[in-house]
């Protein structure tokens, strides 16, 4: 669906409302109790879900657990973190979100909290320098897991 730039709301929608009922049941489904490509899909989920910031920062809670417990990959958090920062208009603190202007199409990088420090705070997560940041295809990610 992103890919393709046909934006449905609707299944976002759906997804978290699926989710829930998993996470409410089992916690979050991490890659011992799914498997990698599950795991990684709920988590893209919740970093999705950007209308119930209430789920995300619960998610939040239990993916700092299951990152601590080498469950979930280390950059998970700071892109859930992130995103919730940039749904609340608050500067993001790694660097991992941007926007689409919308006459130009351009991808431009979300307003940053005390930029000075962001690269030794990306470094605290696992991820590369600021400068070196791309916009990278989620799949290749499985690599870090």
């Amino acid at each position: 669906m992103r890919a393709s730039n046909k934006w449905d709301e609707s299944i976002d929608k759906k997804n978290i409302k699926e989710l829930k009922k998993i996470v409410y049941k089992v916690g979050w489904p991490d890659k011992k109790l799914v498997g990698v490509k599950a795991a990684l899909g709920a988590w893209l989920i919740v970093q999705h879900g950007v209308f119930n910031i209430e789920f995300q920062k619960y998610c939040l809670g239990l993916l700092k657990k299951a990152v601590a417990d080498k469950k979930m990959p280390q950059f998970t958090v700071p892109f859930l973190i992130d995103r919730i920062k940039m749904v609340e208009g608050k500067p993001q603190l790694f660097g991992t979100q941007f926007f689409k202007k919308t006459r130009s199409g351009k991808l431009h990088l979300w307003k940053i909290y005390n930029k000075k420090g962001i690269d030794k705070r990306r470094k605290k997560c696992g991820l590369e320098p600021l400068k070196n940041h791309k916009m990278v295809d989620q799949r290749i990610r499985y690599k870090y897991y």
